[in-house]
């Protein structure tokens, strides 16, 4: 539970800082956030994180149709 936690506040500081910093070099947020996700999942420690189908198409297409 508590790692669950430290992980939705570290994307919430992710997100928060791409806010910040997207401007001022000139990219886009979304942008950033998409190049920040590419270089974590480069690196071999960070395990694989796998989403259920279901949970896609429930929760989050919904949202952006």
């Amino acid at each position: 539970m508590l790692e669950m936690v430290a992980v939705g506040v570290a994307l919430f500081a992710l997100v928060a800082a791409a806010g910040v910093f997207g401007p001022r070099i000139g990219v886009a947020d979304p942008l950033l956030l998409v190049m920040v996700g590419l270089l974590i999942s480069l690196i071999p420690v960070v395990p694989d994180f796998v989403v259920e189908p279901d949970l896609v198409l429930e929760v989050l297409l919904p949202p952006l149709l």
